[in-house]
């Protein structure tokens, strides 16, 4: 089965242990998060919030981060 990608808005503490449940189950997450130093400080905070899970590091890789919404989430919505 093939996994899609995950939309996260936000990086802070609810948003970031979002995104690496997510990444440690096997989805791309793509996550917005406007301030700059929030956004440097990710790959590590999930790469330790991976290591406290007791899930692979490097699934943090599976995080990409934006300043500003992607194109690709704009339009995103949910189907029942």
């Amino acid at each position: 089965m093939t996994k899609g990608a995950t939309g996260v808005i936000g990086g802070g503490r609810m948003g970031a242990a979002i995104a690496a449940i997510f990444a440690g189950e096997g989805h791309d997450v793509l996550l917005v998060e406007p301030s700059d130093k929030i956004r440097e400080a990710l790959p590590q905070k999930l790469r330790e919030l991976q290591k406290v899970r007791g899930v692979d590091e490097a699934s943090a890789d599976r995080v990409q981060t934006f300043a500003q919404m992607p194109a690709i989430l704009a339009g995103c919505a949910r189907s029942e």
